[in-house]
């Protein structure tokens, strides 16, 4: 979908794009799903993960096949326990995360913030869910501009 697209085309080199699809499996599995490849094709990406940038350009069309095969394996594999479309809309509630950089003030900024989020004062801004991608989860845009994606 258009937010690994985004991904990917930000990704500088075949081993940047391995890392991301590596990343994703090791996902897959942590989760219980059967991870869409076998242990010979991780192989493969863990050695284009590895490689210089001369040595994947040599290899670049082997590369680019296998990352494209693991790509459309991944976008199949995850399946959804519900309705996706049903969370659309949905709202969502984000704690500000802002640091102090002295840790005591750091403590005091988190006091106050609590007692403020507490009130329904400030601390805290609310979104909502605008997009589902199977491979990396929900979009939500927050009121003050920011948007995150969640999984």
């Amino acid at each position: 979908g258009p937010i690994w697209e985004g991904q990917a085309a930000s990704a500088d080199s075949l081993a940047s794009v391995a890392t991301l699809v590596l990343k994703l499996l090791k996902r897959l599995r942590a989760s219980g799903v059967a991870a869409p490849c076998d242990s010979a094709e991780i192989e493969r990406l863990e050695e284009l993960e590895a490689m210089t940038p001369a040595e994947a350009d040599e290899r670049a069309v082997e590369m680019a096949q296998l990352l494209r095969g693991r790509i459309s394996a991944l976008a199949s594999a995850v399946p959804m326990g519900f309705d996706t479309s049903a969370a659309l809309g949905a709202p969502v509630r984000r704690r500000d995360r802002e640091r102090a950089v002295d840790k005591a003030r750091e403590r005091e900024v988190l006091r106050e913030r609590e007692v403020r989020e507490s009130e329904g004062g400030e601390g805290a801004s609310d979104g909502v869910v605008v997009e589902w991608e199977p491979l990396v989860g929900f979009r939500v845009v927050y009121g003050d501009g920011e948007a995150e994606d969640m999984s």
